[in-house]
């Protein structure tokens, strides 16, 4: 399975790339929304992991955009530190995201999440 994720902090992202290549999945990382669409069609990720809080274009507007898309049509989860009632709503009405993290995330709610798509 080959899990892209789009974060924007590098530590977070070197932990969660991390984590992923010990469960044995392959992790395309990147640091923007724009360099996921770049690499999107050419890597054909099954899972994208998308924090909402992005510069430029945020992973609600992401998720969305790959939802209508991608003829891959790949899961997607958005991550955030936001946990209110108005952004999960949001990530699933109007992103039609498959999943919602909220950080911190323990290591064990996330493989369990991804467990779910495979």
């Amino acid at each position: 399975m080959k899990i892209m994720i789009v974060e924007d902090d590098s530590d977070i992202l070197f932990l969660y790339k991390l984590i992923f290549k010990k469960e044995g999945y392959e992790v395309i990382d990147v640091s923007s929304v724009e360099e996921c669409f770049e690499k999107l069609d050419k890597t054909s990720p099954d899972l994208v992991i998308i924090d909402i809080m992005m510069p430029g274009m945020d992973g609600l507007e992401a998720c969305k955009k790959i939802k209508e898309k991608n003829k891959q049509n790949p899961r997607v989860i958005l991550i955030s530190a936001r946990c209110d009632e108005e952004a999960v709503r949001k990530s699933f009405e109007y992103a039609k995201a498959d999943a919602y993290l909220s950080k911190p995330v323990s290591r064990k709610k996330l493989i369990e999440t991804i467990r779910r798509f495979i």
